[in-house]
C-alpha cells in the first residue's frame, strides 16, 4: 500500500462526512459539552496519524487492517446519512445496515484505523519516548470515543426509539463485551 492508497481511503471518509454533513438539518440545541466531547479524540487521531511512518512501510496485516477499518468507517457513514454529526445532537436513530450489528460502527471503523496507525508507529520505532507517546495517544483516542458515546447516548435518549433501539440492539461497539 503505498501513502495514496493512505491519504484516499481518509478522504472517503472525509468525503462520506462531508456529504452527510451538508445535507443534514442544523443542530440549534448544540451544548458546549457535546463540543468538548470531540476535540480529544479528533486531534489525538490526527497526532497518530502524524506519528505513524508512511503505510508503505507498514506490514501488510496492518495495512489490511487500515484499510478494512477505513471502509467500515465509511460504510458507517454512509448508512448514517442524514444523521451524521460531528458533535454529537438528537436527530433520529439509525437501525439499519451495520446500527443492526453494533450502536456506533462508524466509531469502531476510526478506532480500527487508530490502532492501525499506532502499532505501526510502534513496531517502527526504537525511541521509548516515541513508543510511549504512541501507546498514550492511542489511549487518549479511545477515552476520547467512550466520551463522545456517552454524550451521544444521553443525547439520543431523548428521543422515543432509543429505548427500542437499544433494546434490540445491545452493544455499543463489541458484541458481546460493551
Amino acid at each position: 500500500m503505498t501513502s495514496s492508497v493512505s491519504a484516499a481511503a481518509s478522504a472517503l471518509i472525509a468525503l462520506a462526512a462531508a456529504l452527510t454533513f451538508i445535507r443534514r438539518p442544523p443542530n440549534s440545541a448544540m451544548s458546549w459539552s457535546a463540543v468538548a466531547c470531540v476535540v480529544p479524540s479528533v486531534l489525538l487521531s490526527i497526532l497518530l496519524f502524524r506519528l505513524s511512518p508512511a503505510p508503505a512501510t507498514w506490514p501488510w496485516a496492518l495495512r489490511a487492517s487500515f484499510i478494512g477499518s477505513a471502509a467500515g468507517a465509511f460504510g458507517s457513514l454512509l448508512w448514517l446519512g442524514r444523521s451524521f454529526g460531528v458533535v454529537p445532537a438528537a436527530r433520529w436513530v439509525v437501525s439499519a445496515g451495520p446500527y443492526r450489528i453494533i450502536r456506533h460502527p462508524a466509531y469502531l471503523g476510526e478506532m480500527g484505523m487508530m490502532t492501525s496507525c499506532a502499532v505501526a508507529a510502534c513496531v517502527t520505532t526504537t525511541q521509548a519516548g516515541q513508543l510511549l507517546l504512541c501507546l498514550g495517544a492511542l489511549a487518549g483516542t479511545f477515552t476520547g470515543v467512550v466520551w463522545r458515546i456517552r454524550v451521544e447516548e444521553r443525547t439520543l435518549a431523548t428521543l422515543p426509539t432509543w429505548r427500542a433501539y437499544t433494546t434490540s440492539t445491545k452493544y455499543r461497539l463489541i458484541p458481546g463485551l460493551w
